[in-house]
C-alpha cells in the first residue's frame, strides 16, 4: 500500500509534468514523468501522458511503446487506442492505425476526431468509400466543422464525384472564410474542368483573397522579408511605376524598398545564400499595403490562336509518342501575340507569392497565376494535341521567376502528373549562354510505388536511382517560346542558369501539368 506522504510526491510530480506539458516543455514533462513512474509504474494515464510527450518530440517508436504501456494497463479507454492510431499513422503503418482507430469506436463511437482520422487513413489507403463514410460519421456529430467537410470533399474528388466536392468545399469556406485550403480545393476542380472560365475566374479570386490575407498577417508578425525578394520586388515596383500603374500602396512599398536596398546593398548583390532582411514596422506596413492592393494583368478573353498556328501540332504528337521514353520538344509553342500576352502577365502581376531558398519566386494558379489567357493555352493545347492531352484532367499551373544570380534552378525531381509540358517566356538575349538555361530529362522514370516524398524531395537517392537504372539524360537549352512535353514520372531538373541582370531578364518557365500518373502521398 503506497503511503500518504509518497501519495503526495505522485500528485506534486504529476501536476507539475502536466504543467510543463501543456505548455509545450516536453522534454521537462517527460523526466517528470518518468519520476512519477518510478514511483508508481501501473499509473495507465502516465503512461499515456509519456508517449504523447515521446510523440511531441518526434519520438514515435518510445511513444508508441509508452501507449502499449498504458493500454495494458486499462484496455477499454478509447481515447488509449485513438492516441495509439495517431502515433501508428505518423509512422506510416496505415493499416494497424485502421486497427487502433476501430477499436476505439467500438468503445465510443461518439468522438468525432477518431472518425475524422480514421477517414484520414483509409484515404491514405485508397479505401474511398470507407474514409467518405468516416468524415460523414463525423459530421453526424458535429456538423459545423469546416476542416472535415474539407476532408470529405477531397475524398469526393478523389471518387471523381466534382459536384458533390465543390459542394463539400463550398460549406467548408462558409463555416471557416479563413480555410485557405478549401477555397484552393475548389479552385483546382473549376480549373481541371477548363469548362467555364467564368467559374474559373470566381474560384480564383476567393482562393487569391485568403492567400493574400495569410500572406500579409505572416510578414505583420515576422518584420522579415528575403533578401533576393526585397531585389525583386524593387525591381517590379520600379517597372510598374515606369509603365503608368498607379494601384493603392506601390509608391509608398517602392520608396521602402529603395531605402531597405541601399542599407543592405552589399548582402543583396553579393551574398550567395539567400538570407532575411529585418522590417521594422512601419516597413513591414508598406510591403504589406502593396501587397493587400494586389495586381494582376487583364489577358484578353479571346485570341484568334493561343498555340502558334504554323506549328505542325500532328508531327509534335507523333514525335511525343514515337519516342521512349514520351518526350518532345516544340519551338515556336505560343502564338505571337499570345506570348507577348504572357510576359506582361508575368512582368505585371504581383502574383510571385511564394520565396525558394535557391532565390527563385513561385507563381501558382490557386495563387493569382491564372487568367483567360492561361485556360485559352491549355484548352488549344487539349484541342491541338488531343491523344496527349484530350483525356486528361488540368491538374496543375505555375510559373517560377529566377534571380540573375542563380546558377542553378530545381533539384532533380517527377512530378504527379500522365503530362508534363514546360515552356519559356524571357527573350532569348537575357539568356548569357544559349547553350544552358533550360531543362535536363532523364529517361528512367520513378517507380510506381514511390510516394511524393520520395520522388518529389529525395535528390540523393533519385541520383543513386538514376546511376543504379544506367539512366541516360536529355538536355533542351534554353529558348524564348520553346516548349519541352514529357512524361511527367520522368526525372528532371533545371540546367545551368547564367542570365543577364535586370527585372526584364529574369527567367521566366510555366509548368503545366495534366492528368495523374504518379502516387500523390
Amino acid at each position: 500500500m503506497t503511503s500518504a506522504p509518497a501519495l503526495s510526491q505522485i500528485q506534486s510530480l504529476f501536476t507539475e509534468a502536466v504543467k510543463s506539458h501543456t505548455a509545450g516543455q516536453f522534454r521537462a514533462a517527460l523526466g517528470l514523468y518518468d519520476q512519477v513512474i518510478a514511483l508508481n509504474p501501473g499509473h495507465a494515464v502516465v503512461h499515456y501522458n509519456r508517449g504523447v510527450a515521446l510523440h511531441g518530440l518526434g519520438e514515435l517508436p518510445a511513444a508508441l511503446d509508452s501507449c502499449d504501456r498504458a493500454i495494458a494497463l486499462e484496455p477499454k479507454s478509447a481515447q488509449f487506442h485513438a492516441c495509439r492510431g495517431d502515433m501508428l499513422q505518423a509512422l506510416d503503418r496505415l493499416e494497424d492505425a485502421v486497427a487502433s482507430y476501430g477499436r476505439s469506436l467500438a468503445l465510443d463511437p461518439a468522438v468525432a476526431d477518431v472518425h475524422v482520422s480514421l477517414g484520414i487513413a483509409l484515404q491514405k489507403l485508397h479505401k474511398y468509400d470507407r474514409a467518405l463514410a468516416c468524415y460523414d460519421a463525423a459530421l453526424a456529430l458535429r456538423p459545423n466543422h469546416a476542416e472535415t467537410h474539407n476532408h470529405r470533399g477531397i475524398v469526393l474528388q478523389d471518387l471523381i464525384r466534382f459536384d458533390a466536392a465543390l459542394a463539400s468545399y463550398d460549406r467548408a469556406a462558409q463555416i471557416n472564410p479563413d480555410l485557405v485550403e478549401a477555397r484552393r480545393n475548389a479552385f483546382w476542380i473549376h480549373l481541371g474542368t477548363l469548362k467555364d472560365p467564368d467559374a474559373i475566374a470566381r474560384a480564383g479570386e476567393e482562393a487569391v483573397r485568403t492567400v493574400i490575407k495569410q500572406e500579409c498577417d505572416a510578414l505583420s508578425a515576422q518584420r522579415a522579408i528575403a533578401d533576393f525578394r526585397l531585389a525583386h520586388d524593387l525591381e517590379q515596383t520600379d517597372y510598374l511605376i515606369a509603365n503608368g500603374y498607379d494601384l493603392p500602396g506601390l509608391r509608398p512599398a517602392n520608396t521602402t524598398l529603395r531605402k531597405l536596398y541601399e542599407l543592405f546593398r552589399q548582402q543583396i548583390e553579393e551574398g550567395e545564400d539567400a538570407r532575411s532582411i529585418p522590417l521594422t514596422a512601419d516597413e513591414a506596413n508598406d510591403i504589406i499595403g502593396l501587397r493587400r492592393a494586389f495586381l494582376r494583368y487583364e489577358t484578353p478573353r479571346d485570341l484568334d490562336h493561343y498555340l502558334h498556328p504554323e506549328t505542325d501540332w500532328a508531327a509534335i504528337e507523333e514525335q511525343y509518342f514515337s519516342s521512349s521514353p514520351e518526350m518532345a520538344a516544340i519551338d515556336n509553342f505560343l502564338a505571337p501575340r499570345a506570348l507577348e500576352e504572357l510576359r506582361k502577365f508575368c512582368l505585371v502581376s504581383t502574383v510571385w507569392k511564394t520565396d525558394y531558398p535557391k532565390q527563385y519566386l513561385g507563381a501558382t494558379a490557386g495563387a493569382g497565376f491564372v487568367s483567360p489567357l492561361h485556360v485559352g493555352i491549355a484548352r488549344d493545347l487539349q484541342r491541338r494535341m488531343p491523344r496527349i492531352f484530350g483525356g486528361h484532367r488540368f491538374e496543375q499551373l505555375w510559373a517560377f521567376k529566377c534571380s540573375s544570380k542563380m546558377r542553378a534552378g530545381l533539384n532533380v525531381h517527377a512530378d504527379v502528373a500522365r503530362v508534363n509540358l514546360n515552356f519559356w517566356v524571357t527573350p532569348d538575349d537575357a539568356n548569357l549562354d544559349p547553350a544552358t538555361g533550360g531543362l535536363v530529362v532523364h529517361d528512367v522514370p520513378a517507380p510506381a510505388d514511390w510516394n511524393f516524398q520520395d520522388y518529389n524531395n529525395n535528390e540523393q537517392g533519385i541520383h543513386a536511382f538514376l546511376k543504379k537504372n544506367g539512366a541516360r539524360s536529355r538536355t533542351f537549352p534554353y529558348r524564348c517560346n520553346r516548349a519541352v512535353l514529357f512524361n511527367s514520372s520522368l526525372f528532371h531538373e533545371t540546367d545551368a542558369i547564367h542570365f543577364k541582370p535586370g527585372y526584364e531578364n529574369r527567367r521566366v518557365n510555366v509548368t503545366c501539368l495534366f492528368g495523374i500518373g504518379l502516387r500523390t502521398r
